[in-house]
């Protein structure tokens, strides 16, 4: 295995307590690992290291990530050893070639139920996707405030699913043993910034017979209080004219 050359980054105070238990945990599955002759960090933990990067736009969350936390999972986890996510491709890209949105790590599309019965029987055997959760040592989502909670929950259970035979999981705690039973879990956010992106598009809303329904949830809810319903249907028509 050839190694790339070390890129010395700096980081500020905040963000070495962050990035502190994610090397913590890393060291630990390094001294563990199945075979002392290879590169890869394998070993078992007692102690997972879930933990949640939220700060503004801008505070360095995605930075820290692929410049000091990927740059180590690539070396003591390889290049297949880690999933990465987010809830758009404009967040994705930002993530590493490796990257793939939240639809497609929870293996959602326009016709997937996500109850837990219709994910129970998702996805083939030789699913590439399967492969890459079985050998994942670590989990990044990136935009948390975007994440639809039906996607994510899939996403949790779908991995549970996947390595719960070789893990001896419990499926029923797939939200206490995050994602899986993740060594290394890193969900980056901001809640104060965007947020879900809507369950229909403009296109698929205009056709659909059901307009009485709001595009957004806040539609009505973030209308001034002097509004009736009616009056918040209108606000929402005439946002939509102007956005078309």
């Amino acid at each position: 295995m050839t190694l790339s050359p070390v890129q010395e980054h700096t980081l500020n105070a905040q963000q070495l307590r962050a990035v502190a238990p994610v090397v913590q945990v890393i060291e630990k599955k390094w001294q563990s690992r199945s075979v002392q002759q290879s590169h890869r960090a394998d070993g078992p933990v007692d102690v997972p290291s879930i933990s949640v990067w939220l700060g503004a736009g801008g505070s360095g969350k995605t930075w820290a990530y692929t410049k000091v936390v990927r740059p180590m999972f690539r070396r003591f986890f390889g290049p297949q050893g880690f999933l990465a996510g987010a809830p758009t491709h404009a967040a994705v890209r930002l993530l590493g070639p490796e990257a793939k949105t939240l639809h497609k790590l929870a293996g959602a599309n326009p016709k997937t139920l996500l109850d837990r019965k219709s994910l129970r029987d998702l996805g083939k055997p030789d699913d590439p996707m399967r492969l890459k959760f079985l050998d994942a040592e670590a989990l990044v989502l990136d935009e948390l405030s975007m994440a639809q909670a039906d996607i994510y929950h899939a996403m949790c259970f779908r991995a549970t699913l996947i390595r719960q035979e070789k893990l001896h999981l419990d499926a029923t705690r797939y939200m206490v043993e995050w994602c899986g039973k993740m060594s290394v879990g890193i969900e980056l956010g901001d809640f104060f910034q965007l947020r879900p992106a809507i369950q229909r598009s403009i296109c698929e809303w205009i056709d659909a017979p059901d307009k009485d329904v709001p595009l957004l949830d806040e539609d009505i809810e973030t209308a001034d209080v002097e509004d009736t319903p009616q009056e918040a249907e209108a606000r929402k028509q005439t946002w939509y004219r102007q956005t078309w």
